[in-house]
């Protein structure tokens, strides 16, 4: 029933008016979530497991084995992970589709999402979701691996890119050779432990 709920609230812009589907959108996350408070967060419990790269393997083999298809709609993406971001973040996570504005700086205008979804790459069981966040020298890419089971979040990864990544043979390179090493221009590197959504 949630499901069905949430995605109706997000998928028809016509079922309420924008600012009022916004607000009851919002509304109704939040008061599901109050009923999760006795449990682990899900940053605490995922951000050991994704700096320390524990399920890379997971995302590769599910890569390699499993076929994708693609699309550029934030309507694509299942229900149930935009409320496990939401529940992970702690916040109203929103992400504008392709070619609509979004906040890309510091000003932050209230009415727009804070991301820009750049493609997603959904097979049976999981999803691979690109999206852009912030602006100016902060810029970057996400790139959000999401396995489903019984229609909720099983498992989760994610990682951050300079480069953004336009078709599925470049995702799949990306994710077979992904390192979260950083090599500065001066050749020191290190390894990221800094996770952001």
């Amino acid at each position: 029933m949630i499901n069905t709920l949430l995605s109706r609230l997000l998928s028809d812009p016509n079922h309420l008016q924008k600012k009022e589907m916004n607000k009851t959108t919002t509304l109704f996350l939040i008061l599901i979530s109050l009923n999760c408070n006795s449990q682990v967060s899900l940053r605490d419990y995922y951000s050991p497991r994704i700096l320390g790269d524990k399920n890379i393997s997971k995302v590769q083999q599910d890569i390699n084995k499993n076929s994708f298809e693609i699309s550029r709609n934030t309507n694509s993406i299942d229900p149930c992970i935009l409320f496990f971001l939401f529940k992970f973040t702690e916040s109203n996570f929103q992400i504008a589709n392709p070619n609509k504005p979004y906040n890309v700086t510091d000003v932050v205008d209230n009415t727009l999402p804070d991301r820009q979804l750049k493609i997603v790459f959904k097979s049976k069981i999981s999803y691979f979701i690109i999206y852009a966040h912030g602006g100016g020298a902060g810029f970057h890419y996400h790139i959000a691996w999401f396995e489903l089971k019984n229609n909720k979040v099983d498992d989760f990864w994610i990682c951050n890119s300079f480069n953004q990544l336009n078709n599925f043979g470049e995702l799949k390179k990306f994710i077979n050779t992904f390192d979260r090493t950083i090599i500065l221009k001066n050749g020191r590197k290190f390894k990221t432990n800094y996770l952001c959504l």
